[in-house]
């Protein structure tokens, strides 16, 4: 089965734009056209911004497009954690600021007439896990407390265990992918130059203006917007924001009884159920998401077994017709639970950055691009304060910080001596890639059902890991700080700036 989501199988808003193939100049430049970025452009465009947006793949293809279309107040770090972490007001603008997330996408798609399913639905938790139910109980009073309709029920609508669960009304669903493209397409239509398949190979700030560079051309801007979920390049966030995958599997039950929602089944692994229409106008799809792992570490044998972890939990919860689609997609959870939105640096008054969004991410994605629009205008706020990029937490993230930062250099340090997974050519089959090591040098190699080998540097290009081999995605994955690669070098996602290197090896 092929590993695409399902908005992309079934999405008919579509994007053809150019290449960048010169020099330009812009008022501001986005990086990336995932949600953040788009909803940047949005903001600004109105503002008689000169824009351009560059995306290095296709508009929403990225996480946004592999997103499970879910728009959503709570947060997976949860918010009686926020409030001990920090204090009662800083949980407070972050609920405010997604619920105006969520109102802000309902206005764009009425406004532009958007085709997206949109709807409001509501949110649930539950748990049939006793050490749970104390989380439950108190995250609804943290929600309460913060001014959100939330409630105790005791009864689901379909048919599992659970000793506690809640109820928060008015949340939503929506398709990303057509909701995204169709921004997009609007934008370029009013003036907005969005370019795709146009990497960012690196941005030099000079003075009043910012150098983007691009495989064919340079864009000088005033200001930087790097929305690419972790900043692209070498830079603190990279210790701050760690790179994780999550499972989606989606499928059609038997009959027509889909239960209207999101739901968040805590336990460990913790799972998300969620309904969609998308052959029709009626609910007739289910997606169950969850079983993350650090990239590159996939913590079995092989990255599959968490599709058939989220498979067993969905066969043992509902009536199964068919399994529809799976995917995975990649999230950064922050050292110490919040988004980083902000400029780049405490220096740089020109480049700003979004990143550490965990899995919460569409709405998350649209807070930032909605702040980010702000802070290009020079503006201020409360919630620009709250997620400030430069801010230094140290007893909120200090846990965090040091064990996912310990994980990355063990990773980097036992790798280089040891991670090689055959002597030679002849011990890869037919759909493996392994590690190899011939004269001292690490080579990534991949033989395909063809019997042709795929060899590329195994040295990730962004700060010297030796990438792991993806069977799942057929891809090369960085455990380090998460860049990706396919089989030929390119690169998926980043912070990696540099495809990793073709080699050849002589059996």
């Amino acid at each position: 089965m092929t590993k695409s989501s399902l908005w992309d199988f079934n999405s008919n808003v579509n994007t053809q734009f150019n290449t960048l193939d010169t020099n330009i100049i812009v008022d501001t430049v986005i990086i990336g056209a995932g949600i953040t970025g788009i909803t940047a452009a949005i903001n600004l465009i109105e503002k008689e911004q000169k824009l351009c947006v560059i995306e290095s793949h296709s508009v929403a293809l990225g996480t946004s497009g592999y997103s499970t279309g879910n728009l959503y107040i709570p947060v997976e770090t949860f918010y009686q954690n926020i409030v001990k972490k920090f204090d009662f007001e800083t949980a407070k603008i972050i609920s405010q600021s997604r619920k105006d997330a969520i109102d802000f996408i309902e206005n764009m798609v009425i406004k532009h007439s958007i085709n997206c399913d949109f709807h409001r639905r509501p949110f649930y938790f539950f748990t049939n896990n006793k050490a749970s139910v104390s989380l439950i109980n108190n995250e609804t009073s943290a929600l309460i407390n913060l001014g959100i309709n939330i409630e105790k029920i005791d009864r689901l609508p379909f048919s599992t265990n659970f000793l506690s669960a809640a109820k928060l009304d008015n949340q939503a669903r929506f398709n990303p992918l057509k909701y995204l493209r169709s921004l997009a397409n609007y934008l370029s239509s009013i003036g907005c130059d969005i370019y795709e398949n146009t990497p960012c190979l690196g941005i030099k700030e000079e003075g009043d203006y910012s150098l983007v560079h691009t495989p064919k051309g340079n864009i000088k801007a005033k200001k930087v917007i790097i929305a690419t979920h972790l900043p692209i390049g070498i830079n603190k966030f990279q210790i701050l924001a760690f790179p994780y995958r999550s499972y989606a599997v989606a499928v059609k039950l038997k009959g027509e009884r889909y239960p209207n929602g999101n739901f968040w089944d805590i336990r460990v692994p913790g799972f998300a159920i969620s309904t969609h229409n998308i052959t029709s106008d009626k609910i007739d799809t289910l997606i169950v998401s969850g079983s993350s792992h650090k990239t590159g570490q996939p913590g079995f044998k092989t990255h599959e077994q968490h599709y058939k972890i989220i498979e067993n939990y969905i066969y043992k919860n509902f009536e199964v017709d068919k399994i529809l689609y799976k995917w995975s997609a990649q999230h950064y959870q922050p050292s110490d639970g919040i988004p980083y939105i902000g400029s780049v640096s405490s220096k740089s008054k020109n480049i700003f950055i979004a990143t550490g969004y965990n899995a919460d991410g569409l709405t998350y994605g649209t807070v930032a691009g909605l702040l980010l629009a702000d802070l290009v205008q020079g503006k201020e706020s409360p919630v620009i304060s709250t997620y400030n990029s430069n801010r230094f937490k140290p007893i909120a993230s200090a846990k965090k910080f040091i064990k996912e930062n310990v994980n990355s250099t063990v990773k980097y340090l036992s790798d280089y001596p040891s991670n090689v997974d055959a002597k030679n050519l002849s011990g890869i089959e037919a759909g493996e890639g392994k590690i190899i090591e011939k004269n001292g040098e690490k080579f990534a190699v991949y033989r395909d059902d063809n019997n042709e080998l795929h060899v590329v540097s195994a040295v990730c290009t962004h700060l010297k890991c030796i990438v792991k081999w993806n069977e799942a995605e057929v891809s090369w994955d960085c455990p380090c700080h998460g860049s990706r690669f396919n089989i030929d070098g390119s690169i998926i996602e980043g912070p990696a700036l540099c495809p990793l290197k073709k080699q050849h090896i002589i059996s």
